[in-house]
């Protein structure tokens, strides 16, 4: 009961963030603010299925940094071999606490002396009963969403047990319960890599809203993202948070105005957070839409 979005923007400079709050125990549920999107070295990291889990794996991440003693695991031409090599021993180590504790056996010791150690029969049985509760068990879902060094080359990566993936020229993506439900908004809703930053912000949004009706809770946690430019102060300043009295106004919109379709409220509304972008042609080109709508508008009412 999770879901992490994603929605590029601005011919991908820009970058929407949408996560829940759920918490999840076995078969219990609470919306407690749970968090469920990191910034570290340069990249926002989304997390969906078990907390206590997810934190293990992004641990194999500190850790690969830790054994280099830099940050080189974190570069665009790392990253996703990082993050792969970090989910597949999380899995080893989920799958060999559950099945090979009582043997007394890690994963690498199993694949490598496992038939001699326990027989040929009991290993086979072993790794069928292993993928099986992989398949069936692990929920575990990561998305890693960033530039690196490319100016406007975003990257939307994910993996998770039905494989990974690499969304950056979709210029969309989510993850957890909420999944399908979430794209099928932002297909609705026109989402595309050149919206403007405006539109987005309430496609992402609108999106998060619709995956609620999965069991996922009303909490949300929405920014936007940018590269970072040598001008930064820090990496903060490249995070712009869409603050919670605004989500709120998000959720009132969606509600009233109805979907699929965006509202000339909502994108009135979402206008002033763009303009927090300070972006000087994200703005002229947000400038010119409203113009246009305005214009079309009037001509409507001329007409009427």
């Amino acid at each position: 009961m999770s879901v992490g979005i994603v929605g590029a923007c601005e011919n991908g400079k820009y970058a929407i963030i949408a996560s829940d709050g759920t918490l999840i125990y076995r078969q219990q549920a609470a919306d407690v603010h749970a968090s469920k999107l990191l910034f570290y070295a340069g990249w926002a990291f989304l997390f969906a299925g078990h907390l206590s889990s997810t934190e293990l794996f992004f641990e194999e991440i500190r850790q690969a940094v830790i054994r280099e003693s830099d940050l080189k695991p974190m570069s665009r031409q790392n990253i996703q071999t990082t993050v792969r090599e970090a989910y597949n021993r999380r899995v080893d180590n989920w799958n060999s606490i559950r099945h090979l504790s009582a043997y007394n056996m890690t994963m690498e010791q199993f694949k490598k002396d496992g038939r001699k150690t326990l027989g040929t029969q009991v290993s086979a049985e072993l790794a069928r009963a292993m993928y099986a509760d992989y398949q069936q068990n692990f929920t575990d879902e990561i998305m890693v969403v960033g530039w690196g060094k490319m100016p406007l080359a975003l990257m939307i990566y994910s993996i998770a047990a039905d494989g990974d993936g690499s969304h950056g020229k979709d210029g969309m993506y989510a993850i957890g319960s909420g999944r399908d439900a979430a794209i099928s908004t932002l297909f609705l809703l026109e989402h595309k890599i050149n919206s403007p930053l405006y539109e987005a912000i309430y496609s992402v949004a609108a999106a998060k809203f619709s995956s609620e009706a999965h069991g996922i809770g009303k909490h949300t946690t929405m920014c936007i993202m940018r590269k970072q430019i040598p001008e930064d102060a820090d990496e903060s300043a490249t995070r712009i948070l869409i603050q919670p009295d605004e989500i709120k106004k998000l959720r009132e919109l969606w509600e009233s105005h109805g979907r699929p379709r965006i509202p000339q409220e909502a994108l009135e509304f979402t206008a002033p957070i763009a303009s927090r972008s300070n972006d000087a042609e994200v703005l002229d080109r947000q400038s010119m839409r409203q113009f246009m709508a305005t214009l079309k508008a009037v001509s409507q009412e001329g007409t009427g």
